[in-house]
């Protein structure tokens, strides 16, 4: 079987998809395994569309203790010929929670809309069902690379992030998103739309 694109780059990068050296130290002090994503390409969404999509499985390990010690996490993934980051982080002004996505500097601008759902592992207060977190994602802006969207086209079009705030369960000891491990699954589900629909793809 031919190794996809991310394949090829964990390949390059030794099997370790750590954008922060830092975490990849705190890791190692932990004992923590590298975390693990699975990228799989997906198809042309219909007959006549340039809409392509892809999804992403994210394993995190030791979520909680490793966001509590730094105040972020951040993995790089490639696909559809992009190298996109997921970071999650805390506004250091506000103590809010957020998660947010993006492509790397050295990636072309992409217009997408994300599906980020995160892995419950404990019934919900009042259900008898595991809710998982569904985090829509969506924007109508291009994506620019980050570090230089105020340089790539209009600003106003363009963003260097997508960007959901979450609640404070990241920190909550006994949050239904982690498991008796601490470890965070979640699957990204992507559609990237043409940047100018009615002139076609470019």
């Amino acid at each position: 079987m031919a190794a996809n694109d991310h394949d090829s780059f964990m390949l390059l990068h030794l099997g370790d998809n750590d954008v922060d050296s830092k975490d990849r130290s705190l890791r190692r002090m932990l004992g923590c395994l590298p975390d693990d994503i699975q990228v799989r390409e997906g198809d042309t969404l219909s007959v006549g569309s340039n809409e392509n999509n892809f999804f992403v499985h994210f394993v995190f390990r030791m979520f909680q203790k490793r966001l509590r010690t730094a105040r972020k996490l951040e993995v790089e993934f490639v696909a559809q010929g992009r190298i996109w980051v997921l970071h999650f982080g805390m506004n250091m002004l506000t103590g809010d929670w957020f998660v947010e996505f993006g492509i790397s500097r050295d990636s072309s601008a992409v217009c997408p809309n994300a599906v980020l759902d995160i892995q419950a592992n404990k019934l919900s207060p009042g259900s008898d069902i595991m809710q998982p977190l569904h985090l829509y994602m969506c924007t109508s802006h291009i994506l620019a690379p980050g570090g230089i969207c105020k340089h790539y086209m209009d600003g106003a079009d363009t963003r260097p992030t997508v960007f959901w705030q979450l609640s404070d369960w990241p920190m909550d000891t006994n949050t239904a998103y982690v498991d008796c491990n601490g470890t965070l699954t979640a699957e990204l589900t992507m559609t990237i739309k043409p940047r100018y629909p009615h002139r076609g793809w470019c």
